[in-house]
């Protein structure tokens, strides 16, 4: 059974609509890669941060732990 030129015709745009469709999934997974990168490298600053983070934390308690401890030794000392 021979296909007519408006077959033919539609089954070109089908064709041509299947392609694009097939090249937008292409670049939304190009965009999803590159997101989940981004992610990941954000992921990676923030442990890195929460580490630098606690460990001033801690650096200011001491410090403030040792003035605390001052003050109250130089008034135990009377000064």
């Amino acid at each position: 059974m021979p296909i007519s030129a408006d077959d033919k015709e539609r089954l070109i745009r089908l064709e041509e609509r299947v392609t694009a469709l097939q090249q937008d999934v292409r670049d939304i997974n190009d965009t999803l890669s590159d997101l989940a990168r981004t992610i990941h490298s954000n992921e990676l600053i923030v442990n890195s941060n929460t580490l630098t983070i606690g460990k001033g934390e801690r650096l200011f308690w001491i410090v403030m732990s040792g003035v605390v401890g001052l003050v109250i030794w130089l008034l135990k000392q009377g000064v």
